[in-house]
């Protein structure tokens, strides 16, 4: 019997604005065109777990508190990167219709590689961005109910 190539894409990320069905359905119907070239290999398409994508409002209550602990512990002003992967994040932000953040110590673009790392003392400082941003959240959602 010969030995078929079975490569697999195992993580296709969608960014906001999109939904899974529709990137899944744009792929099956390009993928479809290149199928009718019979030199084109046999390709099979077929779709795993959907995590729909999702974005945070810059202006919500939990993103304000996330920029001025940042900037309070560390001196610096915050940059905020738009992370296009699937996580927690991801599911909960959309089951619940509430804002939510991802924050960490290290370089966010090294995330999940080989060459993820964080130092010692940006964890620490990590831990004092927490707990100043949960102050902060306090302080703002009591301020929007006063």
């Amino acid at each position: 019997m010969p030995h078929q190539d079975q490569r697999r894409l195992s993580d296709v990320r969608i960014p906001p604005g999109l939904t899974c069905e529709k990137v899944y359905e744009d792929a099956k119907n390009i993928l479809e065109k290149f199928q009718e070239d019979v030199s084109f290999p046999k390709v099979k398409i077929q779709a795993g777990d959907m995590t729909e994508p999702f974005e945070a409002d810059k202006s919500s209550p939990i993103v304000r508190a996330f920029i001025r602990a940042v900037s309070q512990i560390t001196n610096k002003t915050p940059t905020l990167v738009k992370k296009t992967g699937t996580g927690d994040m991801n599911v909960l932000g959309s089951a619940l219709k509430i804002p939510v953040v991802t924050y960490g110590p290290g370089n966010p673009h090294l995330s999940h590689t080989s060459k993820e790392c964080i130092e010692i003392e940006e964890f620490l400082q990590s831990i004092e961005v927490y707990k100043a941003a949960i102050k902060g959240l306090a302080k703002i959602l009591n301020e929007k109910t006063e």
